[in-house]
């Protein structure tokens, strides 16, 4: 495993996270509202680091918004809806996003990380924040099969790094999903 570049200080990384404005979460749309089934999902990047929309996979729906990269100590809201024309359906999907790293000699140590998200016709909302084993349209479709009416808890693998001042540390990623038909995931960063 490559070793990360540059990597924040806890305190200065608290403070950037402190620095982050909760209330950034926009209303959803009146037009995407008035839809049979839709849904909302908001990425909060509490890490230093860019995350880049990489795939999605589709059960059922369609993007509404779709997702775009976000960078560091940013926020990106996506949405879907049941496709126009439709009937008795909802939307069901995955987005699968890179978590993209600055390591020692130059270029990136990446972290796949996937998003599955559920809004059908008959049972509950549902959210899943994972780390897939694939990559593109079969990781999207793995945080889809991981889906859950509550709330999702991953951590990651841990990263070697060093800090701006050259000392060794370790990084380690949390990932946690809330449902709901306006859905929260959060990737945030810890020193371990």
């Amino acid at each position: 495993m490559a070793v990360l570049e540059g990597v924040m200080a806890a305190a200065e990384l608290a403070t950037e996270v402190g620095g982050m404005v909760k209330s950034f979460i926009p209303d959803s749309p009146k037009d995407l509202k008035d839809k049979h089934r839709w849904m909302t999902v908001t990425i909060i990047n509490e890490t230093q680091y860019n995350i880049v929309f990489e795939e999605s996979y589709f059960d059922s729906g369609r993007f509404w918004t779709p997702p775009t990269n976000t960078p560091a100590f940013k926020s990106m809201t996506f949405s879907g809806c049941n496709k126009d024309g439709s009937i008795l359906t909802g939307v069901s999907g995955g987005a699968l996003f890179q978590l993209q790293m600055p390591k020692e000699g130059g270029g990136y140590e990446k972290l796949n990380f996937g998003v599955g998200f559920s809004n059908p016709e008959a049972g509950s909302i549902k959210i899943s924040g994972i780390y897939p084993t694939k990559s593109g349209e079969e990781g999207a479709k793995q945080a889809y099969d991981k889906v859950d009416d509550g709330t999702t808890n991953k951590k990651s693998e841990v990263f070697p790094g060093k800090d701006k001042d050259g000392h060794d540390i370790k990084v380690q990623f949390i990932l946690v999903a809330s449902a709901g038909q306006e859905a929260r995931v959060t990737i945030t960063e810890q020193h371990v």
